[in-house]
């Protein structure tokens, strides 16, 4: 399973303390995911299960066509 993860940091533009997107964890579970974290990057909170990536297109939009499914690529 693969996992999302967020971190705060100070956006340098507005001086304003925001959420950003953090890179996915590959974990066999939730609470595994959250150890992971915990040992390689404590800045880094699991805030979900990533479903499906759906890439963009040659014109921009979203390309539904090829979305990749992360749940059943066991």
């Amino acid at each position: 399973m693969y996992f999302v993860t967020q971190f705060r940091a100070i956006n340098e533009y507005t001086g304003e303390l925001e959420d950003w997107a953090g890179p996915h964890i590959s974990a066999i579970s939730w609470e595994d995911a959250i150890e992971t974290c915990r040992e390689e990057a404590p800045y880094l909170e699991v805030i979900g299960i990533l479903e499906a990536e759906i890439p963009e297109g040659e014109d921009g939009l979203p390309d539904f066509d090829n979305e990749i499914r992360f749940d059943n690529l066991n």
